[in-house]
């Protein structure tokens, strides 16, 4: 009896291990993220309360509380290709979950461009939750509520009431839509089944306003990559160097033995 339960003990315990093992392995998942530009005074707190000062090339990890100030603004890098603009006057963190990356943002004014993503990527308000896995968007966040526009991809967007996302409430906003403005009470419209929440349908100006702002250059900042800066071309990049080079030989050629 007694080599029964240690066997289910070192059983337990095997399967735990296994457990963690798997957790682990999803959190390492998520991409690194590391400031490309700072302007102005940009301040992270850690999660033991240490705050300093942000400089270009510093890493941003999980847990960090990232402010801007007046005038302030960052750019990060997420993974290799991911695009993360934080305006002035904003406040979130970052945390690793099982899904991905949680950003949670008290305030401010977020543009993101992301490639299509293995792990999640959410952006999280008072008043409602933003998922994606690749898309070009923006979060606003002040006293009035929260805004989510898209300009490129599907976002699946959620109203949070007292911390809780009322999953059954969500809408997928498409390319060139955005939200209304999602304060509190209209959280709780929404719960109650009074209102709805929908899509609106932005104008071109407002795409465009979101597009130029996340591909607009900062004097002296160090460039993104092409492809989170502005839109790829859905074109194949002609690489045959060499057979356009022999094409052009071949004519100079054809060309030189007609003036012989």
């Amino acid at each position: 009896m007694k080599k029964i339960e240690k066997c289910k003990i070192l059983f337990s315990i095997l399967l735990l291990l296994v457990a963690c093992g798997k957790e682990e392995a999803k959190l390492q998942e998520t991409p690194n993220m590391r400031f490309l530009f700072v302007l102005g005074d940009v301040v992270v707190t850690d999660a033991s309360g240490a705050k300093k000062n942000v400089a270009t090339g510093d890493s941003l990890a999980f847990n960090d509380t990232i402010s801007t100030a007046t005038n302030a603004l960052a750019d990060i890098l997420y993974g290799e290709t991911g695009f993360i603009r934080i305006k002035e006057n904003s406040t979130f963190s970052a945390s690793q979950v099982e899904a991905g990356t949680l950003l949670k943002m008290d305030k401010g004014n977020i543009l993101v461009a992301l490639p299509k993503l293995k792990a999640g990527f959410k952006i999280q308000t008072p008043t409602a939750v933003a998922s994606v896995r690749g898309t070009t968007f923006n979060v606003t966040n002040d006293k009035k509520g929260s805004r989510v526009a898209v300009t490129k991809g599907t976002v699946s967007l959620s109203p949070v009431k007292d911390g809780a996302v009322l999953e059954n409430k969500s809408i997928d906003l498409a390319n060139g839509q955005k939200s209304p403005l999602i304060d509190e009470k209209m959280v709780t419209l929404i719960a109650s089944n009074e209102v709805s929440l929908d899509a609106i349908e932005m104008t071109p100006e407002e795409i465009a306003e979101i597009n130029d702002a996340l591909k607009a250059e900062i004097p002296h900042a160090k460039k993104a990559p092409k492809n989170v800066r502005k839109k790829q071309s859905d074109e194949p990049k002609i690489t045959d160097q060499p057979e356009r080079t022999r094409k052009t030989k071949t004519k100079a050629s054809h060309v030189s033995s007609q003036g012989t």
